[in-house]
């Protein structure tokens, strides 16, 4: 399995190979960072991509994100004032304006990606915020108080979603140039 970047091809997976017959049951075991959970995406992908078409996948991680932001803002808007006390006190203008500016972002966020209108602005942008979220309130929570498994697991999650958010941006952007290539 390999990844394009700016340096040039990372090659993540190189020659692995294994039988599974039907009904039998396999057990990946190995070190952190061996490539097991990368090794499953990559079943997973060549399973998909082999039914869906590029541009589907595409638009299947759009949709669902769309979905997960609309969550994320029915969530904030309901819980208001819970959202404004994680924001640091010290940020300006207040807390309040911070929460209301990430409820209506995420439902800026839901709209355009749903609609696929500035999807990849779009994308990119709640990467941002949400990495921006996980820096400035759940790393700072889990410094203060290393023993709170809801901090430590609120954090995991926020950087998880933005690693997905991430993840979806540079599709959508690859997507995008190669729309744009001459054929």
């Amino acid at each position: 399995m390999e990844f394009p970047t700016r340096r040039g091809v990372l090659r993540a997976l190189d020659r692995v190979s294994f039988s599974i017959d039907s009904g039998e049951i396999l057990g990946v075991v190995g070190e952190s960072g061996a490539g097991k959970s990368l090794t499953g995406v990559a079943i997973v992908y060549a399973r998909l991509s082999l039914v869906w078409s590029p541009a589907t996948l595409n638009r299947i991680g759009r949709v669902l994100l769309g979905i997960c932001a609309a969550s994320f803002t029915v969530e904030q808007a309901i819980y208001l004032h819970a959202t404004a006390h994680l924001v640091p006190k010290w940020i300006p203008p207040s807390q309040m304006f911070w929460a209301v500016a990430t409820t209506v972002s995420f439902a800026l966020a839901a709209v355009a990606l749903l609609i696929n209108r500035m999807a990849l602005l779009a994308s990119r942008l709640l990467t941002m915020m949400i990495v921006s979220f996980g820096l400035l309130v759940w790393v700072p929570l889990v410094i203060s108080d290393p023993h709170s498994h809801t901090n430590w697991s609120e954090n995991a999650e926020t950087f998880a979603i933005a690693g997905a958010t991430w993840i979806l941006a540079d599709l959508l952007g690859e997507s995008r140039l190669n729309d744009q290539r001459p054929r």
